[in-house]
């Protein structure tokens, strides 16, 4: 098991297996989380593309994030949830179907 050699913001330069650490890779960003084992605060950081190809090839696990469902349907992320929206929601979670009729939609 590798060791890599990271910079904790709170703690310097601190060695961990790559086994403890985790890539997450979406469409905008790379970025890198772990454990310090110094101050134990789990960090995440952004990093590079040459960054990310060192810690694979040292064994470290990607995740690789999808955009959501509602960019790959064409509907508008950014429109506003607006009053009767939140209000058939707070309602509809108290509905012991709720939950069964979102999934369907």
């Amino acid at each position: 098991m590798a060791r890599v050699k990271v910079t904790c913001p709170e703690c310097g330069d601190v060695e961990i297996t790559s086994r403890a650490v985790t890539i997450v890779i979406n469409e905008k960003f790379s970025q890198f989380s772990y454990r310090c084992p110094s101050c134990k605060i789990t960090q995440l950081q952004l990093a590079s593309e040459q960054t990310i190809q060192i810690l694979v090839e040292v064994g470290v696990p990607v995740h690789q994030l999808s955009p959501p469902r509602e960019k790959l349907e064409g509907l508008p992320l950014d429109s506003a949830l607006d009053d009767d929206a939140l209000i058939d929601f707070h309602f509809g979670l108290k509905r012991s179907d709720f939950w069964e009729e979102l999934l369907k939609a």
